[in-house]
């Protein structure tokens, strides 16, 4: 197995970590929440990021997962807020190579896949689809659906047959923004990122996929390797943050730095992102798999170790920074509230453990 990046991808990183570096600072960033938006995720469509994974058919560059992970380890690095995750990454990841107008070229998608009482089991569908014409109605819930409120286009699973919880018999169908019947409460996560719920009643849909298990499961696998490879930016920029304050800080006449119980726990945190670094790599290289337990059991393993690192660094994080690390004008508390969210996104660590152990 090759763990060398191509000239491109490091070519792509240094692009976007120098875009990021000049235009998502932490006070831009801050900047950015009070407005409530920015020009970056149109940006990032500019700079050809929405679509870095289609196909060259589709106006695409042919990328894969580990691009992916490329793209969002620098924006968990820059703690960015803007859609990319919750639109484009599981938009293509759904739509699997079958994009048509819905991505891409300035296009918002959401992904409404959860549903009261699931928890992060996606076979959970209690939304129906019945026939209607020569296409559908769909009828049901979805909560915590992430872009919720400023995608052009919904992408929704709702039941076609079967019983609640059965693979069997969901449909992936499509949703304009505007049809009748759809309505969304969107918010603010504690991480800043907008997320919302929607309820359809009786809402004219497309059916884009008939039998779309393998479809959700695999693009499931893929978001996975995708936000680990952010929480490994986020740790390692949280970890820098850390150092660059215990060289900085003084107690006792000398810098916080200079003690061995502090280098210690700064060594710790340094380990456990190398760690979590390396199987999000492995996650990522296997993550377009079509072995499905192969690639099932590699993206929990490396969720359940991200899970875990991110826990130790951002707890440690805030208290070698004391009460400093707790406040909203810096921006090791903001690191911490994203680290969390991570690993309560698309199956936590517990919900993994189950499903590697099997």
């Amino acid at each position: 197995m090759d763990l060398n990046f191509t000239e491109e991808q490091n070519l792509l990183r240094e692009s976007l970590s120098r875009y990021l570096a000049d235009n998502y600072s932490f006070e831009h960033r801050k900047g950015y929440l009070e407005a409530g938006s920015s020009l970056v995720a149109q940006s990032l469509d500019e700079m050809g990021l929405n679509a870095l994974t289609l196909s060259e058919d589709d106006g695409g560059f042919g990328g894969n997962s580990v691009d992916t992970a490329i793209v969002m380890e620098e924006l968990g690095r820059a703690l960015v807020t803007e859609p990319y995750l919750g639109s484009t990454v599981i938009g293509t990841a759904l739509l699997a190579g079958k994009p048509g107008d819905v991505v891409g070229n300035g296009k918002s998608v959401a992904a409404a896949l959860t549903e009261m009482g699931g928890r992060y089991d996606l076979n959970h569908v209690a939304t129906k689809a019945s026939k209607n014409g020569d296409g559908y109605k769909i009828d049901g819930s979805k909560v915590m659906v992430l872009n919720a409120t400023d995608a052009d286009t919904v992408l929704v699973t709702a039941r076609l047959n079967g019983d609640l919880r059965d693979q069997a018999g969901i449909g992936l169908f499509a949703v304009t923004k505007d049809a009748e019947g759809m309505s969304t409460k969107g918010y603010v996560t504690q991480d800043g990122m907008q997320a919302g719920d929607v309820d359809f009643d009786g809402v004219e849909a497309a059916l884009l996929v008939e039998d779309a298990w393998p479809t959700i499961d695999k693009a499931f696998d893929q978001v996975n390797s995708a936000i680990c490879a952010e929480a490994v930016g986020a740790m390692e920029a949280v970890t820098k943050l850390t150092k660059e304050y215990l060289q900085t800080r003084q107690q006792f006449g000398r810098p916080l730095a200079t003690f061995q119980a502090l280098q210690f726990r700064l060594v710790d945190m340094m380990v456990a992102v190398t760690e979590a670094r390396a199987i999000s790599l492995k996650a990522s290289m296997l993550a377009d798999s079509n072995d499905v337990v192969e690639r099932n059991r590699t993206v929990s393993a490396a969720k359940v170790k991200v899970c875990e690192a991110a826990r130790l660094v951002g707890q440690d994080a805030i208290q070698l920074h004391g009460g400093i690390g707790m406040t909203n004008e810096y921006a090791a508390g903001h690191y911490f509230k994203r680290l969390t969210m991570i690993c309560q996104s698309f199956g936590d660590r517990d919900w993994h453990l189950k499903r590697f152990i099997g």
